[in-house]
């Protein structure tokens, strides 16, 4: 992970620390959004 290759440097861990969620979160909502983008748009 990214945190476990800024222990190797550590005056960049704080930076590592706070980006590591915030795009763990950025991939999962696009792997969800590619997963809906193959189905079928549901027509209210």
């Amino acid at each position: 992970t990214l945190r476990e290759l800024y222990v190797e440097n550590p005056r960049w861990c704080g930076l590592a620390v706070d980006f590591e969620p915030r795009l763990t979160r950025l991939l999962q909502a696009v792997a969800v959004g590619l997963v809906d983008a193959g189905k079928e748009p549901a027509i209210a």
